[in-house]
């Protein structure tokens, strides 16, 4: 199977719209759209407070007083460390506090980290990401 690409039977509606469409993302964005969204804040409100590429020191610092003003952490665990080349994984468990409501978020995550000359050139986190809109709603 190759990205894009997905093998849920033999033609089956799923994989032909799959395939048309693209990865989750995509799939949540056609969602999106279908239930009304049609500016890009629209879009953005509903993907999260955290969505969203960022780069430099400044952005990251944002990113974290963002998290910091609307979320508590209750746990976050690195469960293992992984390192081959310029990379380093770390696997890990959160749970997260939302502010606001009280909803808890929680769950499984992987940050993959890139490292040249002793600084973070590159960092990108897998979690849930349906997770957190949910619990801000």
């Amino acid at each position: 199977m190759t990205k894009g690409h997905h093998q849920v039977g033999a033609a089956s509606p799923l994989s032909i719209a799959l395939n048309a469409i693209g990865d989750r993302w995509t799939l949540r964005i056609v969602q999106e759209a279908l239930e009304g969204r049609r500016r890009f804040g629209d879009f953005q409100r509903n993907l999260g407070p955290f969505a969203g590429k960022r780069q430099g020191r400044g952005a990251v610092g944002e990113f974290f007083s963002t998290l910091a003003r609307l979320q508590d952490a209750r746990s976050f665990e690195e469960r293992e460390f992984i390192a081959q080349a310029d990379k380093v994984v770390v696997l890990g468990h959160y749970v997260w506090k939302v502010k606001a409501n009280g909803r808890t978020i929680e769950g499984d995550f992987a940050h993959v980290f890139t490292v040249r000359g002793g600084q973070i050139v590159a960092f990108h986190e897998y979690m849930d990401s349906a997770a957190v809109p949910k619990a801000y709603r």
